[in-house]
C-alpha cells in the first residue's frame, strides 16, 4: 500500500501509473478531519493516545514510516 499509494505521490501530485495510464493521488487524513467520529466517539482520541508509541505514531498521526517492512 505504502509504496503503490504513499511514496509516490507525497508532494500531493497526480502520480500517473506508467502500465494503467490512470491517475491517483495519496490524501492524508486524521481523526480531526472526520468530525461525525470525533462527536460519535470522542473517546476514541484518549485510546489512540494510549497506544505504545509506534502504533500511535502509525495510527493517531499517520505516519506510515513506523514498522519495518523487511
Amino acid at each position: 500500500m505504502k509504496k503503490r499509494f504513499v511514496d509516490v505521490a507525497l508532494a500531493g501530485d497526480v502520480y500517473i501509473d506508467p502500465i494503467s495510464e490512470r491517475g491517483r493521488i495519496f490524501i492524508p487524513a486524521k481523526i480531526e478531519d472526520n468530525p461525525t467520529l470525533m462527536e460519535k466517539d470522542p473517546e476514541y482520541v484518549k485510546y489512540l493516545d494510549s497506544l505504545p508509541e509506534d502504533l500511535r505514531n502509525a495510527w493517531r498521526h499517520g505516519s506510515w514510516d513506523v514498522f519495518d517492512t523487511k
